[in-house]
């Protein structure tokens, strides 16, 4: 791919050019699937494939190409619109419609897909991506993915479940309606400063390990290794128990007498988290048993309001609101992986490197014009 392209979005002809084929079928979940071709030719290098072209997928393609390196980028998604958005956005090199041939051509495959479908897609990759090869799923659950790739996976091919928690909020950057967000990511990076959780399936190989740990550190993201099932508890606080929260708030203002009314007065950033549609939460929460300790904390503090409030007790709101500003005062400092210092400590020590996919990869800036360079 040589080095990462700094002009502007691709015209409709280069996108129709690296996207459109001779049509075949065996449509994996009823998406057709056709051939790809490419926009910029093939490098010679490594191939990556990123399955699940939403906001993830497209943030993760657009940081690998600000990297230099001589690797291509194949784009699959069930959508067939959404491969061109990819190669609108530069962040890929071609798309394929059939994940079946991306996977086989890869030989590092990241799945951002949602969770139900990435099972579906690793069952079905499993039969066909070559020895060797690193896998990496992306999704805010660890275990279920793990599960799936431990029951489908060959051996020989790596797999690591992980989770991207970027440092900005993606879905504003995509829309547009976050510019300072937006000429970060033109300066930094779309994952500069996020947290990338790592678990290694338990056949995964000490170089894909690396590779992976690698490719973290090049975009410009933090490396977090965890075990699977700590961390989906951990999420379940830091991320769905707000969802149920969110989902419980849209539900009273909808069942008031006065909703008309509410919704004008909901001040704007409150109404864009309660009209935000969430059509995972079924499935991320119905099968968490972590959620019902975190909603017995949540229903808690709620009580410990409610009593206050009704028995005129302003001394114990007063130390409510405090103890949450303090509360409140942490999400603003720098957050650290002490938790996972024993772990980098052990990789670190691992010795016999191969010349894998990424792991000549070691970022470097110049104290002059913070350039991003790699070795």
């Amino acid at each position: 791919m040589g080095g990462p392209t700094e002009a502007g979005a691709a015209s409709e002809s280069e996108i129709a050019g690296a996207v459109e084929g001779p049509r075949d079928v065996g449509a994996v979940g009823g998406v057709a699937e056709s051939g790809a071709a490419s926009r910029s030719g093939g490098s010679g290098g490594p191939t990556v494939a990123i399955v699940g072209l939403g906001v993830e997928g497209i943030a993760i393609g657009r940081a690998l190409r600000r990297v230099r390196t001589d690797y291509s980028i194949i784009a699959h998604d069930r959508d067939p619109a959404r491969v061109k958005d990819a190669l609108r956005a530069d962040a890929a090199d071609r798309g394929d419609w059939s994940v079946a041939r991306a996977a086989e051509a890869a030989d590092f495959i990241v799945l951002t897909e949602p969770i139900e479908q990435q099972i579906e897609t690793i069952s079905v990759i499993a039969e066909i991506v070559r020895p060797g090869a690193l896998v990496a799923g992306v999704y805010a659950r660890l275990a279920p993915l793990l599960a799936a790739a431990d029951a489908a996976m060959p051996s020989g091919v790596s797999f690591i479940a992980t989770n991207l928690v970027p440092a900005r909020d993606l879905r504003l950057e995509a829309a547009g309606r976050d510019r300072d967000a937006a000429a970060a990511e033109a300066e930094r990076g779309p994952l500069e400063g996020a947290t990338w959780c790592l678990a290694p399936a338990r056949g995964a190989s000490d170089d894909a390990v690396r590779v992976m740990r690698n490719l973290v550190g090049a975009v410009g993201a933090e490396a977090l290794f965890i075990d699977a099932e700590e961390h989906d508890a951990l999420v379940a606080g830091a991320s769905r128990l707000p969802r149920v929260a969110y989902a419980a708030l849209a539900r009273v203002i909808a069942r008031s007498p006065s909703a008309n009314d509410l919704r004008r007065l909901v001040d704007p950033t409150l109404r864009e988290l309660l009209g935000t549609p969430d059509p995972a939460a079924v499935a991320d929460i119905a099968d968490d048993a972590s959620m019902l300790l975190w909603l017995d904390q949540l229903v808690n503090e709620l009580g410990a309001v409610r009593e206050a409030l009704a028995g005129g007790d302003q001394a114990a709101l007063k130390r409510f609101f405090d103890e949450a500003d303090s509360a409140r005062a942490l999400w603003s400092q720098p957050s650290t992986s002490a938790g996972a210092s024993d772990i980098q400590a052990e990789l670190r020590e691992i010795g016999g490197v191969r010349n894998t996919l990424f792991g000549r990869w070691r970022r470097r800036r110049t104290a002059d014009d913070g350039d991003e360079r790699a070795e």
